[in-house]
């Protein structure tokens, strides 16, 4: 009997084998499932990242003094947004020839008719100071 137990695997030992083998794809099927859902979620989010990134790109180079209120197009997104001075202007530091305004903006992104993404950000901007003394 010791002969024929050395020669091969028995019937036991191959099922455990392949029920720790079962267990094991089993993890990590499960793990690879739920790596893709959250790849797709990545997927679906990053078109509103790209256009609110666009958007406060576009704000930094608008006076919002001027322009509180606008909406532009990018790519198939529509983004709106509407801008209300916290603070009055100020002056930088003592010899400044730049002002200050902090803005609350309220950004609305959408794509088609659908709403995707409506964040408030507050955004610092600075312009020369029409006031200041030229300097020499």
């Amino acid at each position: 009997m010791s002969r024929r137990r050395a020669r091969g695997f028995s019937l036991l030992e191959a099922i455990v084998a392949l029920v720790i083998l079962c267990a094991a794809l089993l993890g990590a099927a499960s793990w690879i499932a739920s790596d893709l859902r959250a790849l797709e979620r990545v997927a679906a989010l990053a078109p509103e990242e790209a256009a609110l990134t666009h958007a406060l790109g576009i704000l930094e180079h608008t006076d919002l003094g001027e322009r509180p209120a606008g909406s532009i197009a990018w790519r198939d997104c529509r983004i709106d947004w509407s801008a209300t001075p916290l603070e009055p202007p100020r002056r930088g530091s003592a010899g400044s020839e730049v002002r200050f305004t902090l803005h609350e903006v309220a950004l609305a992104v959408f794509r088609g008719d659908r709403l995707i993404a409506a964040p408030q950000v507050r955004v610092v901007q600075h312009a020369p100071d029409p006031a200041a003394e030229p300097s020499r």
